[in-house]
């Protein structure tokens, strides 16, 4: 048994069809074939099933390929130890913004390309950074720059919450809320600066550093929240409803633009901008 043969099995199982193996593989069908028939002679047992639409794995073929995709990647990872030990340049990524961690996967998932060239080294220095992930107005000039993320902020509650019911809110509706404070916010010193002007002292319930941990206080009912509401992908999205501080009579309405700035002297930089978020 040879690591080529289960490449081209594990890339039939993936694509659903001999043709989609190939063309992902870069070579001819028969090849395809060729090796699933040897791995299948080797195993003595039948791998994939065919039919009209394509190949799908037996459950012996849905076996090896788990096994297979396992020692595929243990391959590479052995290949890619010996193959080149000099060091790479470290590559200073500035993140300027607490992200949820949906979000942080994504742009995670843009700059796994570049770990091919560079040590990537994540920081919230700025000192250095040839990658800049933070609010709009915070990526420097010479940066060429994309938006990921527009936010609105919201007011956030569970909802059983009695507010979350009412047609319309005012300022009033909030004065003794109990809130949740999202100490890690950027944009939390426009908050303080409203509620010291019209000498509000909400009740604070929690305090806490990171929005999974907001939603889920807001959702357990612990208390509500000012912020950007939850994804759709989040399992909070059911559980809380989001009102717009701009439909609250007497609160300003409150936005934030996220963004990625790539230094124009980083080659990489088109393709890292050319990706699409989520």
């Amino acid at each position: 048994m040879d690591l080529k043969s289960l490449k081209y099995f594990v890339a039939a199982c993936e694509a659903g069809s001999i043709t989609g193996a190939a063309e992902a593989c870069h070579i001819a069908q028969p090849s395809i074939t060729l090796a699933i028939h040897k791995l299948e002679s080797e195993l003595d047992t039948r791998l994939l099933d065919r039919n009209k639409k394509g190949v799908s794995p037996t459950s012996e073929g849905q076996e090896l390929y788990i096994r297979a995709r396992k020692l595929l990647a243990q391959s590479r990872a052995l290949v890619d130890h010996f193959k080149d030990k000099t060091p790479r340049p470290v590559l200073r990524v500035h993140l300027g913004i607490t992200l949820s961690l949906s979000r942080m996967q994504d742009v995670l998932l843009r700059l796994q390309p570049l770990q091919q060239q560079y040590q990537l080294q994540i920081t919230q220095e700025k000192n250095d950074c040839a990658i800049f992930v933070a609010h709009r107005e915070s990526i420097p000039a010479g940066f060429a720059y994309q938006q990921l993320w527009q936010d609105e902020y919201s007011l956030l509650l569970p909802w059983r919450h009695p507010l979350a019911d009412k047609d319309a809110l005012a300022v009033e509706d909030l004065l003794h809320l109990v809130i949740i404070e999202r100490s890690f916010c950027e944009l939390a010193e426009l908050w303080h600066q409203f509620l010291a002007e019209r000498k509000i002292s909400p009740v604070i319930a929690a305090q806490c550093d990171s929005e999974e941990w907001a939603w889920a206080m807001v959702a357990a009912g612990i208390g509500v929240c000012i912020g950007p509401g939850p994804a759709a992908e989040t399992p909070w999205h059911q559980q809380i409803k989001s009102i717009p501080l701009s439909q609250i009579k007497g609160l300003p309405a409150i936005s934030r633009e996220i963004g990625i700035g790539v230094h124009q002297a980083l080659s990489s930089g088109v393709d890292i901008l050319s990706t699409t978020a989520r």
